[in-house]
């Protein structure tokens, strides 16, 4: 929703104007101003949602992307004239359109939704032969269109999965031919990579949340060391495919598990806004229920879990989610966290959120950092440092004196950030997971 997805951008502004030629004068079509997640929104801001889609053949008719009647994003046909919509030309019952595609004559080609994988589903003839040629070639993988031809004839397209980082082609419908043109990781070997798998769990209030778990081949069937691996957007999605940080945990023999807690987009209106408010509180929540899950399911050894997350949300979870659950993790990960609720709080316009009644000193580990008592490894770069100054160095000097194993790795002047990364995670991973 919004320009953006996360939930840390100050604000989401949205204003389309539309006019039908070079000589008409410009009309405002929408216009929509909200820091979602926050407080600062219209009741009705989602039953009026919309964003330009594409033109028609008809000057006085665009597509839009809009909110239907059960609460997904849907593609309509919207009247620019009478500004409404004026019928539905395609939808998903269960999730949001992610994406559309038109051909030269402004006819709808196929639309896009991100299930347990990302799909495409075709409307005209020719999408509709493109699928059958990548259902028989490419089963099971995701295809990414990356450019067409202006006839149509030719497309280059990706095609990728949980164990295939990215393959192109060249499909050519004239010689009926395609080719390989490239691939991305030539140097990985693809056999040893793990299969990522969708999987649904209730959470404690009975909200259904989705994710995906990564088992190593070797532990199939069998309890491992767990990670649980947040995203770094509170607002945004984790998908299905090649994800090399997942990559390289399972390769170590580490099961990875990622949740796409309430809040999170693509799943509808009603799952969306089921995190407003939550963001210290049901949204850690089903973090942590995913833990559980997998513990009570057979998929990890208790006392061998790791909460892992970067960027400022997925940060800011590694080391909130051991706090407010004791007991369910052993060692924690943070890469560039934001660790100090209150500040970003006091940063926004509105601070609607608090009236709500969240104890916000509550929600901030910086605040609450006697409470931490686990080990853990946290990773700086300088987006973190301008975002949180001395607070990482207060909070690590509040564990320093309480005995807690920790350790701050600083990547700024490291000429291979992703090396030192990779290495200390390694170690650090070893002694807490498999000793």
């Amino acid at each position: 929703m919004g320009n953006g997805n996360s939930i840390w951008a100050r604000e989401h502004i949205k204003i389309g104007y539309y006019r039908k030629d070079g000589q008409s004068e410009w009309t405002k079509i929408f216009d929509r101003d909200t820091a979602v997640g926050t407080g600062k929104i219209d009741e009705e801001y989602f039953d009026q949602y919309m964003s330009f889609a594409g033109f028609s053949n008809d000057p006085n008719h665009i597509y839009v992307i809009a909110t239907d009647d059960k609460n997904k994003l849907s593609l309509y046909l919207y009247d620019v004239i009478e500004n409404q919509k004026i019928e539905k030309i395609a939808s998903h019952e269960k999730y949001d359109i992610t994406g559309v595609s038109f051909d030269r004559d402004y006819n709808l080609e196929a639309y896009f939704v991100n299930v347990d994988k990302p799909q495409f589903f075709p409307v005209s003839d020719k999408a509709k032969k493109v699928k059958k040629v990548f259902d028989q070639n490419f089963p099971g993988s995701t295809i990414t269109i990356e450019s067409v031809s202006e006839n149509r004839d030719k497309y280059v397209f990706k095609i990728s999965s949980s164990t295939d980082p990215g393959s192109f082609y060249l499909l050519d419908f004239n010689s009926n031919q395609m080719n390989l043109l490239g691939y991305n990781y030539r140097s990985l070997d693809v056999e040893k990579l793990s299969e990522q798998v969708g999987i649904k769990y209730t959470a404690r209030d009975g909200l259904e949340i989705p994710g995906f778990i990564t088992v190593p081949d070797e532990n199939k069937n069998k309890p491992s060391p767990l990670v649980v691996l947040v995203r770094p957007s509170a607002i945004g999605k984790t998908t299905w495919g090649f994800d090399w940080w997942v990559q390289f945990l399972a390769s170590r023999g580490y099961s990875v598990l990622q949740v796409n807690q309430r809040g999170s987009n693509g799943y509808g209106v009603d799952f969306l806004t089921a995190g407003f408010f939550e963001l210290g509180g049901k949204m850690l929540e089903d973090i942590n229920d995913g833990a559980k899950w997998a513990i009570q399911n057979g998929y990890a050894k208790k006392d061998k879990v790791c909460v892992m997350g970067r960027g400022n949300f997925g940060g800011y979870a590694a080391i909130q989610s051991p706090i407010i659950e004791k007991g369910l993790y052993n060692c924690s990960v943070a890469y560039d966290p934001m660790i100090n609720f209150k500040d970003y709080v006091r940063s926004l316009d509105s601070t609607y959120i608090e009236k709500k009644g969240m104890d916000i000193d509550g929600m901030s580990p910086y605040l609450r950092r006697d409470e931490f008592d686990i080990p853990i490894l946290m990773f700086k770069t300088q987006s973190g440092v301008v975002q949180n100054g001395n607070r990482y160095d207060r909070f690590f000097n509040a564990l320093e004196e309480n005995n807690i194993e920790n350790s701050i790795v600083d990547l700024r002047q490291e000429a291979s950030p992703d090396v030192v990364f990779l290495n200390e995670l390694e170690a650090f991973l070893e002694k807490h997971l498999k000793n």
